[in-house]
């Protein structure tokens, strides 16, 4: 999980509304009366890009393994 925050946040973007998220709750700059409304929908998209990050991964996993479990021949001293 700390991995998917960073690799999430190390992003332009997702660290752009991270940062407009704690400056809205900043009484002296706020326009959203403290609460800090963008952080609704930047976790909707943090968690939608880290569900989608996990089937990439099982999915990768499952390739790895049908490749790494096929069979081979070997290259002896009189051939294959």
């Amino acid at each position: 999980m700390p991995l998917n925050l960073y690799r999430q946040f190390s992003k332009v973007a997702n660290l752009y509304f991270l940062m407009i998220g704690v400056m809205q709750m900043i009484p002296e700059i706020t326009i959203s009366g403290g609460m800090p409304v963008i952080f609704m929908p930047l976790s909707l998209v943090t968690m939608v890009s880290a569900v989608k990050d996990v089937f990439e991964d099982l999915k990768r996993r499952k390739s790895d393994t049908e490749l790494n479990n096929m069979p081979t021949r070997a290259l002896t001293g009189q051939g294959f």
